[in-house]
């Protein structure tokens, strides 16, 4: 029993470590303005836009402990469902938009076995 609640909190703690690598080149482009990236688009107000974005990742954690250390292997794929809505558009072009993130839903396999975690609107679900 021990072994299955010790796994089962390995799994959970690298799958929110998977998540975090996954957002982390996010947040470091937004923070160098995200040069890299021209958009255009000619929006209309009223108009709505919803995209999905899937990332796969693989990675290896490491866990240390005293006197021991682990290397645990890790396959991650997370899908995001973003919704844009243009509420207004000035008469320069910039319009006024709202950002929803819909769902994140994220499969981890780690150490043979699976987790899956949906973020959404009715909160954090965890299946496994």
């Amino acid at each position: 029993m021990f072994n299955k609640t010790r796994s089962v909190w390995i799994l959970t703690a690298t799958a929110f470590l998977a998540i975090m690598v996954v957002f982390a080149p996010a947040i470091q482009a937004a923070g160098r303005g995200n040069k890299w990236i021209a958009l255009r688009y000619k929006f209309e107000p009223g108009e709505r836009l919803e995209y999905v974005l899937t990332i796969t990742t693989s990675a290896t954690n490491i866990i240390s402990g005293p006197g021991s250390q682990q290397e645990i292997p890790v396959a991650t794929k997370t899908k995001m469902n973003l919704r844009y809505d243009v509420l207004d558009v000035d008469s320069e072009g910039a319009a006024t938009v709202k950002m929803t993130l819909d769902e994140i839903n994220s499969d981890v396999q780690s150490m043979g076995q699976s987790i899956n975690v949906r973020i959404g609107a009715s909160g954090t679900k965890m299946h496994s």
